[in-house]
């Protein structure tokens, strides 16, 4: 009988154990999604710079099975990226790394002529690693829906190595991923029963994180009879995938109706009607909480009342009697776009700066939470800081949950949005609501384009971003106007720092003021930027950047593009900037039959777009009248614009240096127009 046993695991010991693994058939196949395959990737870039002497990518359950595999009963999504990030890199970047790193890749992938890893009466999914472009056409719906990911994680990492901004040595990334990258392994007796595993997996408390092992030290500090109340907020903002009210309501304990028929003071109720509605502000308006805990009464406590004097008291929450002890909370299903370390991280960065605690530079690094805290919160520090950081905290994600999108389920597609909170009236009855716009507005339109041109690990955007919504009158106006102007600065700002230290320092900046002052100078630098030839070293944020432009010109005037096409007039109002890894040359590199471009036009902006992985293979080296038919046809046939740079490039029937010459000086005539009028 094997007794359990944990053990750090390098790829390096794996290969020399000479274990293999094995995704069991009652186990899902592969899910992750781009974003959480980047974040990866990014993280362990951010390592390497870091010179970090280990990076723990987390846990691996294993099981010995009949043969001499192991199943992975948890952690197979994180193992089964490692595998197709080795895969990947061996298909299409062997000519990018050294005899030394083949030689490893090819012992961790098939060491002793046998699959590092196999999936269980999956043959279609052992299939699909033998090549990673393999022809899926016999395999059958339901085996194509599951194959679907692979396809897109390969995509996702050849997209991360081939942009040269991350500046990826890829051999020392190998180095650094062969011998540093660890697993801690955790072997289960033999003779464990499966069903009771899982089970006790789904219900059990997840392993400690580096946050809620901060909560504890910092409540450490806070008197006993206030721990509680502060308790209570950290919980509220720690779930990040529900709205602030619902995690208030939950922690209380309490039905809706005792959220808001607590003593409310009441305005205007005789001039609301059936059927009625007006929008409310649960999350700012925070008073009603006093209430919430006398009418909970949880614990008997009474010091839980403190609650009420740490919250926002210079607004009132008002709402009519609700008579419906049952009349539920509706919200679509939400995903946060960052976690909750990094609000913790964004928020100490303000707070910081608020308190002048320091100097030192602090960045979003998740993985040095504790660490990073406690640089600032020593064992000199005292309960008031403690609870001033805690206080920030929660208008911090009060404020986040109101003015910064989320992932939303809309019409079963998850896009970014921000849903508004409202009370309706329906006869007699009350119910909340936080509804979602199906139609993006500028405001939600920037922040996806921000999202998706940053570091999903870091976000430092929201740094600047979440000070001026503590600093200034939340109106959504003002707030979309000022994130306008930061974008804009981002790239040009002190350009000799890095982001993290340019956004800090943008927090106690007056936007306006430098922004007019130097917008000749910007004007210049961005003509300067967009008119060199770099190619594939242009940084993609140009283009998504671009993207926002042109919607923001096609949302004042619909006419904007050129196409007279009614389909495409109802395909417009429901494009949606997403990600994207890929650098397209409109007129092709290697052209077929056709003379090739001189650099200073092939690798001009006005010759590339950024679009999908999948979509550029498509393309190819194909000329521009079949590029153009097949943008028409995707247009069409699958009701989805890919690019609105693609879009304004088709309306040219012919494509030659002079035209390409013509949309460059187009679009960045628009971006001086969109720089200048702001």
């Amino acid at each position: 009988m094997h007794e359990l046993s944990s053990e750090q695991f390098s790829l390096d010991k794996i290969i020399k154990e000479k274990q293999y693994f094995s995704i069991p058939i009652y186990q899902r196949l592969y899910v992750w999604k781009e974003e959480q395959i980047l974040k990866l990737l990014q993280d362990i870039k951010t390592a390497i710079e870091d010179k970090k002497e280990n990076y723990y990518i987390g846990s691996l359950i294993i099981l010995k099975s009949d043969d001499k595999r192991y199943d992975l009963i948890d952690g197979q999504q994180r193992f089964t990226t490692i595998f197709i990030l080795f895969k990947t890199i061996k298909e299409i970047f062997t000519d990018r790394i050294n005899d030394k790193n083949l030689l490893f890749i090819n012992n961790f992938l098939y060491g002793e002529n046998n699959v590092r890893l196999l999936f269980r009466a999956r043959k279609f999914a052992d299939d699909f690693f033998k090549k990673v472009n393999i022809d899926d056409q016999n395999n059958s719906n339901e085996e194509k829906e599951l194959l679907s990911p692979f396809f897109q994680a390969i995509n996702v990492i050849k997209g991360f190595f081939e942009d040269t901004n991350n500046n990826i040595n890829l051999n020392d990334f190998i180095d650094f991923i062969s011998t540093k990258l660890i697993f801690i392994i955790t072997q289960m007796p033999e003779n464990t029963d499966v069903n009771k595993l899982f089970e006790t997996f789904n219900n059990r408390g997840v392993q400690l994180k580096q946050h809620e092992i901060l909560k504890a030290k910092l409540l450490e500090k806070i008197e006993k009879d206030k721990k509680y109340v502060y308790s209570i907020i950290w919980d509220c903002c720690s779930i990040m995938d529900n709205y602030i009210e619902k995690n208030l309501k939950d922690a209380l304990n309490i039905t809706w109706k005792e959220f808001i028929d607590s003593k409310q003071k009441i305005i205007n109720t005789s001039n609301i009607k059936a059927n009625s509605e007006r929008e409310e502000d649960i999350s700012d308006n925070i008073k009603y909480v006093k209430d919430l805990i006398k009418s909970s009464n949880i614990n008997n406590n009474p010091n839980n009342y403190n609650l009420y004097e740490i919250l926002d008291k210079n607004n009132d929450f008002y709402f009519d009697k609700n008579e419906d002890d049952e009349n539920e909370y509706e919200a679509p299903n939400i995903r946060s776009i960052i976690s909750f370390p990094m609000l913790l991280l964004h928020t100490l960065r303000i707070f910081v700066l608020k308190y002048k605690i320091t100097d030192e530079l602090i960045d979003v690094k998740e993985k040095e939470l504790i660490n990073i805290f406690r640089k600032v919160f020593t064992k000199k520090t005292k309960s008031k800081d403690i609870k001033n950081f805690l206080k920030l905290l929660w208008k911090v994600r009060v404020r986040f949950d109101k003015y910064v999108v989320k992932w939303v389920y809309i019409n079963d597609k998850e896009v970014l949005n921000i849903s508004k909170i409202y009370c309706v009236k329906n006869d007699n009855s009350k119910v909340i609501q936080r509804r979602h716009n199906i139609n993006a507005d500028g405001f939600t339109m920037l922040q996806t384009m921000l999202y998706h041109s940053q570091e999903y690990i870091t976000q430092y955007w929201l740094t600047p971003f979440l000070n001026k919504m503590l600093n200034n009158d939340t109106n959504e106006d003002i707030l979309y106007r000022y994130l306008m102007k930061l974008d804009n600065l981002l790239y040009f700002y002190e350009s000799d720092k890095n982001l993290s230290e340019r956004t800090r320092n943008m927090c106690s900046e007056k936007i306006n003021a430098y922004y007019n002052k130097n917008i000749d100078t910007i004007k210049a630098l961005l003509i300067e930027e967009l008119k060199m030839p770099k190619g594939l070293k242009f940084y993609r944020y140009w283009f998504y950047k671009l993207e926002f432009i042109l919607w923001y010109y096609w949302n004042k005037n619909n006419d904007f593009f050129e196409y007279k096409n009614n389909k495409l007039n109802d395909i417009l109002p429901n494009f949606r900037i997403t990600a994207k890894n890929s650098i397209e040359h409109v007129y092709p590199q290697n052209p077929e039959n056709s003379p090739k471009w001189e650099d200073i036009y092939l690798d001009n902006f006005g010759n590339l777009v950024l679009i999908s992985q999948g979509l550029n293979s498509e393309y190819s080296n194909k000329p521009y009248h079949e590029k153009l038919a097949k943008f028409i046809t995707n247009i069409l046939d699958k009701g989805n614009i890919e690019s609105l740079k693609s879009l304004l490039i088709f309306t040219n029937k012919e494509w030659n240096e002079e035209t390409c010459e013509k949309h460059l000086e187009e679009v960045i005539n628009l971006y001086v127009d969109y720089y200048t009028k702001l």
